[in-house]
């Protein structure tokens, strides 16, 4: 396969068609969140920096709200934890749905657009719209068996070895399992996520059902799996290139930051809108560069998946006419035919 010209095709047809980017960024928003900045804060060095009142104040602070939360009754910690459970939940399938659909959008554009047809941000979505429920299922389910099954084995085994085995067999037993039990889970997920990858563009393009594309996808995953890895090897440097020029983006915020920190000590008037505007600027740069990568990546899947016999079949809007409903549909045109001689 010509990985070359696979990815020159992806880049081009998303560089030509930008509304692939709006999408892209909309896949990315709902299918990662982004990296924890909390971390990259020295608090030590921060702390040692502030004075003593500081340090008092937080204190005091800190105890007030403990007394407070202290103070509130139980049963409305339990409805403000089920309530919390609910939103999360409600959450996480709101970007779920979002997800399928978006993604539905881009194989099918990605598609139409590699065939010579025109597409657009409306055309897409109504594409995303018409299979986002078989790719809702492919997003949800196998995952979900995949892991239930890690828990259940997990579950059975851990017991089994803490409890029955004894003390001299239980580092051994420990040993035996995890290595062999790692190394067939990291199979098993990469196998998953290779047979998802096509699977979704069977769901798609072929207008298959998500079982019989899982399955399907599981026996092109057989015969293309070397061309798969080599293929999101060459997504990982890709990413890798990306991620560098993100760095690149950020690094001229950085004499803007000081700036903005110097116009806060000025008048807060001016440092927190302009901080403020500066800020949105940086995101959306970024988000348009994790979103052009996404459009690719995307797209470069369904082309590769295309590439390996993943068509377009012809189905009809309508059914096809048999039977007595076709005997009808004859004598009415007959009919017709007589009125007009």
């Amino acid at each position: 396969m010509d990985f070359g010209n696979l990815i020159s095709r992806a880049f081009e047809i998303v560089k030509q068609n930008k509304f692939l980017w709006i999408l892209g960024i909309v896949l990315t928003a709902v299918s990662a969140g982004g990296a924890n900045l909390a971390n990259d804060i020295n608090y030590s060095s921060l702390s040692q920096d502030l004075p003593p009142e500081v340090g008092e104040t937080v204190s005091t602070v800190f105890k007030n709200i403990l007394h407070f939360l202290a103070s509130i009754p139980l049963y409305l910690w339990i409805i403000a934890i089920l309530v919390l459970l609910i939103l999360i939940i409600l959450s996480f399938m709101l970007r779920l749905v979002i997800k399928s659909w978006v993604e539905g959008a881009l194989i099918g554009a990605v598609c139409d657009l590699d065939e010579g047809k025109e597409s657009s941000l409306a055309a897409s979505s109504r594409q995303g719209r018409r299979s986002f429920k078989a790719l809702l299922w492919l997003n949800f389910v196998p995952g979900l068996i995949f892991f239930g099954v890690i828990f259940l084995s997990g579950a059975i085994l851990v017991p089994l070895v803490l409890f029955v085995l004894p003390t001299s067999a239980k580092i051994l037993a420990l040993i035996l399992l995890i290595i062999p039990l790692t190394l067939v889970i990291l199979i098993a997920s990469l196998a998953l996520n290779l047979t998802l990858i096509l699977a979704q563009r069977k769901a798609v393009i072929e207008g298959l059902t998500p079982r019989k594309a899982l399955f399907e996808s599981f026996a092109l995953v057989k015969k293309h799996f070397l061309e798969q890895i080599a293929l999101g090897l060459i997504n990982v440097g890709i990413g890798c290139g990306v991620g560098c020029l993100t760095v690149l983006v950020v690094i001229p915020f950085i004499p803007v930051v000081l700036l903005i920190y110097i116009l806060f000590k000025v008048s807060p008037l001016i440092g927190v809108p302009f901080g403020v505007l500066v800020f949105i600027l940086l995101m959306v740069a970024i988000s348009l560069i994790q979103g052009i990568f996404m459009a690719y990546k995307s797209a470069v899947w369904t082309l590769f998946a295309r590439e390996i016999g993943i068509k377009k079949t012809l189905q009809p809007d309508k059914p096809v006419q048999t039977g007595q409903n076709m005997q009808k549909y004859t004598q009415l045109t007959v009919k017709c035919k007589n009125g007009v001689e």
